[in-house]
């Protein structure tokens, strides 16, 4: 048989070894600065009204034209869930963006202005009014500036998206909102829509400004629950009793409504708002344990965005846990403050880097939380992040957490040096491997 002179070329292989080193190095560098994944809203649709698919715009009513302090709906609420998680709600902007002259109108494709939103969640009071507020969230919302006029409508200063078949002022688009708090509400709900103009709202600005012509939207389309009443279904709060009626007579409105949150008259057709809820039923102590999380495959999977707001909408806390870090396969206590998660709801537990999950355990009547996890036998000595997701609010807080390296009985605050340098040391290790082949100057092969 003949013979294959194999000649090692140590310069050649030593720089092999050192770059797929210094790759290694590279892919946990990578691994490290992952950004999280961000968490879905988590509840269901109780009230729909909005289309599936939106109209160029709809009729609607703005704060500034109108003299409004707020604009909303009484809706009557489907199934059982009653802990709201967000709400979607359908606005009209008929703003361009040159909006300080706007003559001709003219807007950039794409171009936006922003505003501080107010929802409000009103109980149903006696005879139209307008009870006790049971939830409310604001927020700084997007507004996109209307088109420009396209040329091929009949009024010169419309524009439209369908060449010319619809010719519109303004542009209908939606606008979501959370409610971290997670407010419990009842099955008959007052929505209501607040944001300051130039004279109106809660903080007037005292200028012109694109909120002049920022409208709420009417003309939804109920696929889910049902509005209170067809023709006094929408609630308004202005200085003039004639904004209290779609045909703007203020035929039927009493003189006391006026600047009152009250029931207007003679909406039909134009009502509904198109208003989306989502909402979460209430956890009780009898609820079952849920089916563990499916975790991703990939062990380079971050793990999931904390949330920067408990149960109840105010700040998470985070979670108390020991200061001796447990070993693979031990248990971990873990306390989390009241109000973290909702009363009695499941909260998850799993291990990141590779997503290794630990267990389930309810949150008691407060909403906090005080249980030993194991850690699993899975999880690698070092420092790790620990995930507790809340099933029902979706809640997901994150903290640090040391596992113990048993394997090598070294010191736990070794783990990052060995962590960062543990390809530097395999090098080592190859490269002297590398000196003995040397030595033999040559391999034969038969």
């Amino acid at each position: 048989m003949a013979l294959t002179k194999l000649v090692f070329k140590p310069a050649r292989a030593i720089a092999l070894i050192a770059a797929g080193a210094l790759a290694l190095l590279g892919v946990a560098a990578a691994q490290t600065a992952a950004a999280p994944a961000a968490r879905a809203d988590s509840g269901v649709v109780v009230f729909d009204s909005v289309p599936e698919t939106l109209p160029q715009n709809w009729v609607s009513q703005g704060a500034q034209a109108y003299g409004m302090q707020e604009f909303g709906q009484r809706l009557q609420l489907d199934g059982t869930a009653r802990i709201v998680s967000s709400i979607t709600v359908g606005f009209s902007s008929w703003t361009c963006e040159n909006w300080a002259t706007s003559d001709p109108c003219a807007t950039t494709p794409g171009t936006s202005y922003t505003l501080p939103v107010t929802v409000k969640l009103h109980e149903v009071g006696p005879d139209g009014t307008a009870g006790a507020v049971v939830g409310e969230t604001t927020q700084t919302i997007t507004i996109p500036f209307r088109p420009s006029p396209t040329g091929d409508c009949t009024n010169p200063k419309q524009f439209s998206l369908d060449d010319g078949v619809t010719c519109t002022s303004g542009l209908a688009f939606t606008a979501d909102f959370a409610f971290p708090s997670h407010p419990t509400v009842p099955g008959d709900l007052i929505v209501g829509v607040v944001y300051s103009t130039q004279t109106y709202g809660p903080n007037p600005t005292g200028a012109k400004s694109p909120a002049n012509s920022f409208n709420v939207g009417l003309e939804g389309v109920v696929s889910t629950g049902a509005v209170a009443d067809s023709d006094h279904s929408v609630y308004v709060n202005s200085n003039n009793k004639k904004w209290y009626t779609a045909d703007e007579t203020g035929n039927d409105i009493e003189d006391s409504w006026v600047n009152t949150f009250h029931a207007g008259a003679h909406w039909d057709p134009y009502s509904p708002i198109p208003i989306r809820i989502n909402a979460i039923a209430a956890p009780t102590p009898s609820d079952p344990e849920p089916a563990p999380p499916v975790l991703p495959t990939d062990p380079n999977t971050p793990p999931p965005t904390p949330s920067t707001e408990g149960a109840n909408g105010e700040p998470v806390v985070p979670p108390t846990l020991p200061s001796t870090p447990p070993a693979p396969g031990s248990t971990i206590p873990v306390t989390f403050a009241p109000h973290t998660f909702l009363p009695y709801e499941w909260v998850q537990f799993v291990f990141y880097s590779a997503p290794a999950f630990s267990a389930s355990v309810q949150a008691d009547a407060s909403g906090g939380l005080s249980a030993s996890i194991p850690v699993p036998a899975s999880v690698p000595g070092g420092t790790h992040t620990l995930a507790a997701t809340g099933t029902s609010s979706g809640v997901v807080v994150t903290a640090a957490i040391t596992v113990a390296l048993v394997e090598t009985g070294l010191d736990p605050a070794q783990g990052w040096f060995i962590g960062t340098t543990g390809a530097g040391l395999v090098l080592l290790g190859l490269v002297a491997v590398v000196g003995a082949a040397i030595r033999r100057r040559s391999v034969y092969i038969g």
